[in-house]
């Protein structure tokens, strides 16, 4: 590309798809599949225009529109279906769909994973001897599921599957894992927008996850949350939140009301270091204190906030100190150490399930990618980067396994391969699932189905 105007409500898309294709060495033909169709400069300014009355829609590059589009379709070319609508004013050719689900010929079938169990996680659970190896296996499956399920969410961002914004979980899996099975079913767990793998470790099905990165009807939130929004209520999985710091209070009102019901479930709030310069985060951990509630503060610091380095934002480098000024119990873990975090997470979830009190982690990880997807990487060092690399938490574990003989490198090898044809099957369960139906649009933005209250129908327009 020699060049591009930048213009319109769409320039920052154009800037992202634009560093994404740069980044990732894409072809002219991959190119394709991963930008959207940009408006011409007076197209642009146009929309521009509407955009100030409320009015914008963004216009397809003719170019790439088919002879007969906007008349009735005929059996020598057929219009456009849901499905190869990827986006708002974005067409799929139809002579691009083979390479789009390429990797549907590549499915192998795959035995359903097993959940791991809700158990007590001890330190004897956790050493590395033969009568815990299922267990320990199992955490290591777990981790590896989410790197690649995160792997290839980027890939098929890549392939404009994904819309949106999206964060991956790639380097943070000791820190989620962790974080995530200490707790009991019955805990509350509220997370932000970085969340695939917290997801997935709390128990909800990869397909599902998957799917609502689709904005499929099979997705968790039904196609409507997209990345940042997954949820599950049943898991007591109370969703991922778009806005830094944002569900804070949440968690908080959730601990209130555990304490009122006088329960025994603990509130898990995961948040990012870059929350932690927030008003809400202070008010937040005030108030569970005052009020004694059973929330527990996970800070996963992966050492940025977006592009800048905590100690440029923040005037206490440990975070974990800041809970201090609350008078409450904080600990600082190492988050590349995934036993480390399981046993250190039990123990002070124990904690404040016996005695209704908030307390606080910080889990010191690096996420390996940048803040989201589009994200250059810029700022960070190739040294910094590689340093980092070499103390890859799930690398590290199987170094610990491989160690103590409870397994080998044909056995990690197997289970790479195994996960690769599940995630692809998720990627397959995912493209096939239906689009949500444009009559539902309201369905969902009320308590209780929009259909039955007829007196919230109004007239949308």
């Amino acid at each position: 590309m020699l060049g591009v105007h930048i213009i319109g409500p769409r320039a920052t898309d154009l800037i992202a798809e634009a560093t994404l294709a740069v980044q990732n060495g894409l072809t002219l033909e991959q190119l394709d599949l991963t930008m959207h169709a940009h408006p011409t400069l007076p197209e642009a300014i146009m929309e521009a225009a509407l955009a100030a009355q409320g009015r914008a829609i963004h216009i397809p590059n003719r170019s790439r529109l088919p002879a007969t589009w906007g008349a009735p379709a005929t059996s020598e070319v057929p219009a456009p279906s849901s499905r190869e609508r990827t986006g708002e004013g974005r067409i799929t050719p139809q002579a691009t769909l083979p390479l789009h689900n390429r990797e549907q010929q590549m499915v192998a079938p795959v035995k359903p994973p097993t959940p791991l169990p809700a158990t007590a996680i001890t330190a004897k659970k956790l050493e590395l001897k033969k009568e815990n190896r299922d267990f320990l296996l199992r955490i290591h499956r777990l981790m590896q599921l989410i790197r690649r399920f995160e792997e290839r969410a980027q890939e098929q961002y890549t392939k404009a599957k994904i819309g949106g914004y999206c964060h991956l979980n790639i380097g943070e899996e000791a820190a989620v894992v962790g974080g995530i099975l200490p707790l009991k079913l019955n805990d509350y767990i509220y997370t932000s927008y970085r969340e695939h793998g917290h997801a997935i470790a709390r128990g909800i099905d990869p397909r599902a996850v998957m799917a609502e990165l689709f904005g499929k009807e099979t997705g968790t939130s039904h196609g409507r949350g997209g990345s940042m929004h997954m949820f599950d209520a049943k898991l007591r999985f109370m969703g991922g939140y778009g806005i830094v710091g944002g569900h804070l209070p949440l968690a908080a009102g959730a601990a209130w009301a555990v304490k009122y019901h006088q329960q025994k479930d603990v509130v898990s709030c995961l948040f990012g270091d870059g929350a932690t310069n927030i008003g809400a985060f202070h008010e937040s951990l005030n108030y569970a204190k005052v009020f004694e509630l059973p929330v527990l503060w996970y800070c996963v610091n992966n050492r940025y906030g977006m592009g800048t380095p905590v100690e440029a934002a923040s005037a206490v480098k440990d975070i974990y100190k800041k809970a201090c000024a609350y008078d409450m119990e904080s600990i600082q873990v190492d988050g590349m150490n995934v036993r480390e975090v399981l046993l250190r997470t039990s123990e002070i979830v124990g904690k404040v399930r016996a005695d209704s009190q908030p307390r606080f982690i910080e889990a010191l990880c690096y996420r390996f990618k940048g803040h989201s997807v589009v994200d250059p990487d810029k700022y960070r060092s190739a040294e910094d980067k590689e340093k980092f690399r070499k103390a890859d938490p799930i690398v590290a574990f199987e170094h610990e396994l491989e160690q103590s003989g409870l397994a080998d490198e044909e056995y990690f090898k197997a289970v790479r391969q195994e996960i690769d044809a599940q995630v692809q099957d998720i990627i397959k369960f995912a493209d096939e699932s239906p689009d949500p139906k444009v009559e539902d649009l309201y369905k969902y933005a009320y308590a209780g189905e929009w259909e039955e209250r007829q007196e919230l129908r109004g007239n949308p327009l």
